[in-house]
């Protein structure tokens, strides 16, 4: 019989800032960047790294009761994901446009993990972020699923971490984001969209705070993060 418990192998590691490096992080929507690792790529910056953020869908079904202009929609999206990453100081965007909220097939997958293992290879990166592979949203799980795919076409070794959204993964390290966790928040409260349907501020900030169990200090804020093995 198996063994129902799990154990982990040790504690997350505890980080005061991020590793180094050229940094490239797969959004499946704009504002799951920052909702997720917002406090933790503006470390990036702050430690000079080189950081560019891909938003692989558009959000179109991120407006459900129609509070938006269907066909201009996805720009008010990308306006909001611009602004806040000019919060954070990340300039290096793309916006890949693919439909989300729709059923996805492993032809789709496969189709895009080349455009994503090219990029990768394209700016040198060294840390790909990613959404965890076991969050519960149907499209932080394709992505996820993507870079599955594409990081064993990649030329070069690259440190892949998954990141968690709508599920609490269990963590190889937490970043430490209390110093910098008012520019998270100032960059959250510019996804106005998305802020009519849920109190995201306040679900950020409870996983957030939830996170600094593992810190050094009480009243603090870490964001957690799972070094994902692919390819293996």
């Amino acid at each position: 019989m198996t063994n129902p418990f799990f154990q982990p192998e040790r504690p997350p590691q505890v980080l005061d800032r991020p590793p180094t490096g050229r940094v490239l992080c797969f959004a499946p929507h704009p504002d799951d960047e920052t909702f997720s690792l917002g406090g933790t790529l503006h470390k990036h910056v702050r430690q000079g790294d080189a950081v560019r953020v891909v938003f692989v869908t558009s959000g179109m079904s991120g407006d459900p009761d129609g509070h938006y202009d269907a066909a201009s929609y996805p720009e008010v999206r990308q306006r909001e994901a611009k602004e806040a990453l000019g919060v954070l100081g990340v300039t290096e965007i793309e916006f890949w446009g693919f439909p989300d909220g729709t059923e996805v097939r492993q032809e789709d997958v496969d189709l895009v993990a080349p455009r994503v293992s090219g990029l990768v290879d394209e700016l040198d990166a060294d840390i790909v972020y990613v959404p965890w592979p076991r969050d519960a949203h149907s499209d932080h799980w394709v992505v996820s699923k993507i870079a599955q795919v594409a990081m064993p076409q990649v030329k070069r070794t690259v440190r892949v971490i998954g990141y968690e959204g709508w599920s609490a993964c269990v963590p190889t390290h937490v970043v430490d984001v209390t110093d910098v966790y008012d520019i998270k928040m100032a960059a959250c409260e510019k996804y106005v969209s998305q802020l009519k349907y849920n109190d995201y501020l306040r679900l950020v900030r409870g996983l957030n705070t939830y996170r600094s169990l593992f810190l050094p200090q009480s009243g603090g804020y870490g964001e957690a993060f799972l070094d994902l093995v692919i390819g293996e």
